[in-house]
């Protein structure tokens, strides 16, 4: 099978990465509020989803759940999207969903324009388009429906599970114990078969190049070309053995997505690599997966036995869930010679790649781990015990008494490392050729997590209550002296290095040092660039040098900061974390970010870890709906408006207006923001708000026109959205009201 190398970097990555999957969202049946099983999924023009559930057809906008019972109330079990219309196939019924004058669908029976007969509980399970027919096939029968003629005819297909394939300019299907056929001229020839085709269950057949790629029940890959079907076996082909597949897809990504009866989700690259296994484990809702669609933004849709889950494949993230508690909280990561390691409140990992790959705690590092330190093949780590070495399979203790946060280089000593400890200084030797413990230094006690070269043998010395001290080492390393202390600027606080500058960080601002006056002054660049509108500095700030980027953690997500190469200039971006994410990142204080790749990096959280790909945080470019409207009134019941024409007249008692917005994408790990001004009346735009759900009311009769707009990290709404308001007077101050008033008083008078 002549497939090009096109994932080798994927297949390298997933090395590197461990058992990191896409992210996952799940949707429960108490979520959807209909029953557990979801056969087929279809998406309208208009961004909308629609899944075929044994309860009935599911609408969801992007916020809501809708269900729409089939007319008999029979299960659903076949969906096909064209346009913003949704061809359904149900027990007993095919037809088609259109909008109504309401703004809700209505359905239209083909079944009942027909003049035969259905046969004998007949169940339609596919549907398909062919030109200008769409096709509904059940078990026994293709009922051929003409959109132009509005016509429907017949043929006899009975087959074992309804598998209908558009293939090019070809229209296949299976029949039980005769193979793959194509219907041709309104008859049936043989196409493929032979063993694995005519005696299993043929679950995809895709196009991928010139090839004609079939996929049975058991695994197995089949190529048609130059009308010839030849087997293929996948590189990974051993660890496919014994998986019972039900659903397949080959995404735009050019991976293979194997839906399995009892193993959730299979992903392969082009050569049959296994890229990931998703599963219950892994947070997939449940393990058998009937039906796999890829939406317009290409995430993957699962109609799972038991709910929906979706998988996030363009993500610039990936994640790993230690839903068993055994890594702990992520401290610190590392890697050393394409082998990964965690630093964890439960000691350190490596990750162990094979068949069954995972996480293995290195003997005798149990404790906290919390920070790690890559010096050629030599990791080496600090502990709440002290500080280790690990080198060819070795954890030796180099010093076991104090714990150690910090391990950092000394400038123009590549042979010496100065520690933060518990309770001050330290240092390591690599002068033997291995590198060793040399001494506590005497003369300066205070917890050292935190500190920052500021001159020759000179350092500043961070502590979270106490301030900042500076302190000066004697030539050698052997005495420590405190040269004076000054109360904590702020909390939250951190001191790193970056590039050529000291930096001191926390919830207050942002001071660097000043080297020619030898003292801390305000930077106003990185204050605007870390304490914006839409976001503020709260946790620590994390450098990595080799990458360029110094990571800050925000109140609502994280800050990528860089200089620019031309000037020097700092320059940033924000990257918007949902709240749930953002309580995950680990212990406050002690978040972790790690470069594990050329542009991959780490990030520790309560329970495992994600990783972030920084070459994919492009632009999330939307548009932003109404997707409902309503009039709550004190004197009657709410008023449904309807939303087609963006114009309400809210009459002369307007009470409130509640309107519910929505974006055609679903962010993943990321919150969607909204805004509104009404110009004229209020021209300022109303603080971002998350929640969807915007009440206007108060305001004075008039007209207005009410502008609304979405932002996902900083990427806005690509269309323009605005309604407009008619607020009318009183029947009491209307014109003839008040000639009425004025006639009375005459003829009062």
């Amino acid at each position: 099978m002549r497939y090009r190398l096109f994932f080798l970097f994927v297949f390298i990555q997933s090395l590197l990465l461990g058992q990191g999957t896409y992210p996952i969202k799940n949707f429960s049946p108490s979520d959807y509020q209909a029953r557990n099983q979801n056969w087929a999924i279809a998406q309208t023009e208009n961004g909308k989803i629609y899944t075929a559930n044994n309860a009935g057809m599911l609408e969801y906008d992007g916020l809501n759940w809708r269900l729409y019972p089939s007319p008999n109330h029979s299960e659903v079990r076949a969906l096909h999207a064209v346009g913003n219309r949704i061809y359904m196939g149900c027990y007993g019924d095919f037809g088609y969903w259109d909008k109504g004058n309401s703004g809700r669908l209505q359905f239209t029976s083909l079944v009942n324009q027909m003049s035969e007969e259905l046969g004998e509980d007949e169940e339609f399970w596919n549907i398909t388009q062919f030109g200008n027919y769409f096709i509904f096939q059940s078990l026994k029968r293709l009922y051929f429906y003409n959109s132009e003629t509005a016509t429907i005819h017949y043929v006899e297909a009975p087959s074992e599970r309804a598998r209908l394939f558009r293939v090019k300019d070809r229209l296949l299907f299976q029949i039980a114990d005769e193979g793959i056929v194509e219907l041709y001229e309104g008859k049936t020839r043989p196409f493929a078969g032979g063993q694995g085709i005519s005696d299993k269950v043929v679950v995809q057949i895709s196009v991928v190049g010139t090839e004609i790629v079939m996929i049975n029940e058991d695994g197995e890959f089949f190529v048609w070309e130059h009308e010839n079907l030849t087997s293929w076996r996948p590189i990974d082909e051993k660890n496919l053995r014994g998986v019972k597949v039900y659903s397949a897809l080959y995404t735009k990504k050019r991976e293979w997505i194997l839906g399995t009866i009892n193993k959730g989700v299979i992903v392969l690259d082009e050569e049959g690599r296994i890229l990931s296994k998703i599963d219950r484990s892994k947070g997939l809702l449940n393990n058998t997966v009937l039906n796999i669609f890829e939406d317009q933004q290409g995430v993957l849709w699962l109609g799972l036995d038991n709910g929906i889950s979706l998988l996030f494949q363009q993500s610039a993230f990936r994640e790993y869930r230690d839903e068993l508690g055994e890594l702990g909280v992520v401290y610190a990561a590392a890697r050393v010679e394409d082998q990964l390691f965690l630093g964890t409140n439960q000691g350190l990992y490596k990750y162990v790649d094979g068949p069954e790959s995972r996480f293995e705690l290195i003997p005798g590092s149990s404790g906290q781990v919390w920070t790690l330190k890559q010096e050629g093949d030599v990791l080496l780590g600090g502990h709440n015990s002290g500080v280790f070495r690990y080198q060819n399979n070795q954890f030796v203790w180099l010093n076991k008494g104090t714990g150690v946060f910090t391990i950092q280089d000394v400038p123009d000593r590549p042979d010496l490392h100065l520690l933060g400890t518990y309770e001050g200084l330290g240092v390591l030797s690599s002068q033997t050729g291995n590198w060793e413990f040399l001494r506590q230094i005497p003369g300066f006690s205070v917890t050292s997590r935190f500190f920052v070269w500021t001159g020759e043998n000179t350092l500043c010395v961070n502590h979270e209550y106490k301030g900042l001290f500076n302190v000066k080492l004697n030539e050698d390393f052997t005495q420590a002296n405190l040269l004076n202390q000054h109360t904590p600027y702020g909390q939250s606080s951190a001191l790193i290095q970056f590039r050529d500058y000291s930096i001191y960080g926390h919830n207050n601002g942002i001071e660097v040092w000043d080297q020619a006056n030898s003292q801390w002054t305000r930077d106003t660049t990185l204050m605007r660039l870390l304490h914006s509108d839409s976001d503020s500095l709260e946790g620590i700030l994390i450098p990595d040098e080799a990458g360029g980027v110094l990571w800050g953690i925000g109140q609502n997500g994280l800050f990528l900061i860089s200089q620019q190469k031309i000037d020097g200039r700092f320059v940033g971006q924000q990257l918007d974390l949902s709240t749930e994410v953002r309580q995950t990142l680990g212990t406050a204080g002690f978040e972790c970010i790690s470069r594990i790749g050329e542009e991959s990096y780490l990030i520790g959280r309560n329970e495992g870890f994600l990783i972030l790909d920084i070459t994919k945080l492009g632009e999330n470019p939307h548009e932003l709906s109404l997707l409902s409207a309503h009039q709550e009134l004190f004197s009657q019941e709410s008023r449904v408006l309807n939303i087609q024409d963006l114009e309400f007249d809210l009459g002369d008692e307007p009470g409130e207006l509640v309107l519910e917005m929505g974006v055609n994408q679903i962010p993943v790990y990321q919150e969607v923001y909204y805004q509104y001004r009404i110009p004229g009346e209020v021209d300022a735009w109303s603080d971002w708000t998350t929640d969807p759900i915007i009440r206007l009311s108060g305001l004075p009769i008039g007209e207005y026109n009410v502008e609304f707009r979405s932002r996902i990290n900083m990427s806005f709404n690509t269309n323009d959205l605005q309604i407009g308001l008619v607020i009318k007077s009183p029947w009491y101050a209307r014109w003839w009201a008040v000639v009425l008033y004025i006639l009375g008083f005459l003829l009062a008078s």
